[in-house]
């Protein structure tokens, strides 16, 4: 009787491991990675290097020298393929409303020196002044910090915005 019981006992288990087997639809658990992508270039300002930040304001005279600090970095461990765009808007803007954009651009990699931009690099369109300069490639984690010393012309009133933002090419 204990033998016939044992069976009854053993036969049942293979009959329940057997079909519980046959519910499960997959041979291992679920592994999955999610991954979180980001921008890899960062671009920052500053009116005193001290702290950097995506916006400031400035206010001055007509005449007068201002100076913007722009800090370019390469985060990625690639070399990163873009366009320095650069401009300078406002109601009216012109190359005659400057009298000299000098561009100073440090770098991790190798110093670029001092460059003056106006009035001879000066591009004028509708409302804004494109400045040419920068990088067009940056190597792995490179680091640009540039000084920007845009000298208003005496008659100059207004509002104007400085922008720089490293577009795809």
């Amino acid at each position: 009787m204990n033998k016939k019981i044992i069976l009854s006992i053993v036969v049942g288990l293979l009959i329940i491991g057997i079909s519980s087997a046959t519910l499960v639809t997959y041979l291992s658990n679920r592994a999955e990675a999610t991954i979180t992508i980001t921008s890899p270039m960062s671009t920052r300002v500053s009116e005193d290097k001290s702290s950097w930040t995506n916006s400031i304001s400035l206010s001055g005279f007509g005449g007068e020298t201002k100076t913007i600090y722009l800090k370019t970095e390469n985060k990625a461990n690639v070399t990163i393929s873009g366009i320095s765009n650069n401009k300078i808007s406002g109601t009216g803007a012109g190359c005659s409303d400057f009298t000299s954009v000098k561009v100073t651009v440090q770098s991790n990699v190798a110093p670029i020196g001092e460059t003056e931009l106006m009035p001879a690099n000066c591009i004028n369109g509708t409302d804004e002044v494109e400045l040419n300069f920068g990088a067009d490639s940056w190597s792995a984690y490179r680091k640009d910090n540039t000084t920007i010393k845009i000298t208003f012309s005496p008659s100059t009133v207004g509002s104007y915005v400085f922008e720089s933002q490293v577009k795809i090419p």
